[in-house]
């Protein structure tokens, strides 16, 4: 059976890409499609191959910093997707937070797609990105949002089956596409980053890319108000070895953002890392306790929208495999 998966831009190493890691591993003769397959991901000396696999670029990677920059090309992407030829193949699996899904499936194939949430640019957090963008950009926005959710609606068309990352996200993939899905979580090496002594220090973590709906804003004020030390980490730049040894060595992870079953938490549980989360299920914006407890509360003195920590009083562990 010949496979491709595709990916929407493997331009670093982050929680799409540990996903596209573990269906590579499942299908070891699958080709991957791109819209553009950075440098600074690339193996030394293997032009073209990510982990075993061939990589095939859509006309993005051709564009001006197409390969470090691909997501100033969006408007394009519906285009370039289309022009993918995939004759030949039987299976088609998508992994998807960026336009990618909208193929011309061949006659008889099936498509598969792992939807890590739909585009929150353009349906969910749209207007915190319109709020936070620059006057190009919010005129970019108005301009190519409803054409670009047109498209999105249309690609959901192309998929025979939905995955979900979450409940959470199979909750979206109905709300928007009208679809149902499996929800199968993300893969995290449990063992790795369990298999090692936790010593906490001084410090509370961040751990993943410092992009605004991830809200390290909250985190450094929570810290600044509380005058902890915080220490951000992660952004696809650092080794696995690096992110264990901050685990280790946190007081406690702090994750603030709506991001539904990140591999950053799931990897934080495995090293009985304290959490601290926002809780959305009313949009609500207060921090609340998770497994194991620690104690937090809404922010007060003129900060809205921050955590007070409190030091942890008898936490309770729990079960990394459970």
């Amino acid at each position: 059976m010949k496979t491709a998966l595709l990916h929407y831009w493997l331009t670093n190493r982050r929680g799409g890409e540990q996903v596209l890691s573990a269906l590579g591993r499942l299908l070891p003769d699958a080709d991957i499609y791109t819209h553009a397959f950075g440098h600074k991901i690339r193996t030394p000396g293997e032009d073209g191959v990510w982990e075993g696999h061939r990589v095939w670029e859509t006309f993005i990677a051709r564009l001006p910093l197409g390969r470090r920059k691909p997501q100033a090309y969006l408007p394009l992407m519906p285009v370039a997707t289309r022009r993918i030829a995939l004759d030949g193949y039987d299976l088609i699996v998508s992994s998807e937070s960026g336009p990618i899904k909208g193929i011309r499936k061949p006659k008889g194939a099936r498509h598969i797609c792992y939807c890590h949430t739909p585009m929150r640019y353009l349906w969910d957090l749209h207007d915190e990105y319109y709020r936070d963008a620059g006057p190009l950009g919010k005129l970019a926005m108005r301009l190519f949002t409803p054409y670009l959710r047109r498209e999105d609606l249309k690609s959901a068309e192309c998929v025979d089956t939905f995955v979900a990352n979450s409940a959470f996200v199979a909750d979206r993939i109905k709300r928007i596409y009208g679809r149902d899905s499996t929800v199968v979580y993300p893969p995290v090496d449990v063992d790795f980053f369990g298999d090692c002594e936790r010593t906490p220090g001084d410090y509370y973590l961040f751990a993943g890319a410092p992009v605004k709906y991830k809200r390290l804003d909250l985190a450094r004020a929570a810290c600044a108000r509380l005058g902890r030390r915080l220490v951000v980490a992660g952004g696809g730049e650092f080794t696995r070895e690096d992110m264990r040894a901050a685990y280790a060595g946190a007081r406690a992870l702090l994750f603030p953002g709506e991001r539904p079953s990140s591999p950053t938490a799931l990897a934080g549980r495995a090293k009985r890392s304290y959490q601290a989360r926002r809780d959305f299920s009313s949009r609500s914006r207060r921090l609340i306790r998770s497994v194991p407890p620690w104690k937090s509360s809404r922010a007060a003195h003129g900060l809205p929208n921050a955590a007070v920590l409190r030091p942890h009083v008898s936490p309770r562990q729990f079960s990394a495999g459970a």
